[in-house]
């Protein structure tokens, strides 16, 4: 069974949030670059990848913070969480054990191949 510290779980789920929160900023700065010149509807959508990057980031303090307050000894059982879970990779990031704590790696990958791979 993959067990996990109540503190370790949280440092994990804040760096994923935390680097979503890059690829938001990411991706608002790829489709803003001129918004002085689009529609007002243009506007409101690039504002909601603004609110949706800021959510991110604040959500990833926020479990950092309160893992501060947590006690080590906390530990939580991951076996039926991780099995709801269907991105492989960030699977794989959410077990502790399987890595180095704090071993969120950027994925180059955008998921498509999993849904769009031809067969060779």
């Amino acid at each position: 069974m993959s067990m996990s510290s109540l503190s370790d779980l949280f440092r994990t789920l804040s760096l994923e949030l935390r680097e979503l929160a890059r690829d938001a900023e990411a991706m608002h700065e790829l489709v803003c670059p001129d918004h002085a010149t689009q529609d007002a509807a243009y506007v409101r959508a690039v504002q909601r990848i603004d609110r949706t990057q800021q959510t991110l980031c604040n959500l990833s303090t926020f479990l950092e913070a309160a893992r501060d307050e947590l006690p080590e000894s906390y530990e939580v059982a991951l076996k039926s969480a991780l099995e709801t879970v269907r991105l492989n990779d960030l699977k794989l990031r959410l077990v502790p054990s399987a890595h180095g704590i704090g071993a969120v790696k950027p994925d180059d990958s955008d998921g498509e191949m999993e849904l769009f791979s031809q067969a060779s």
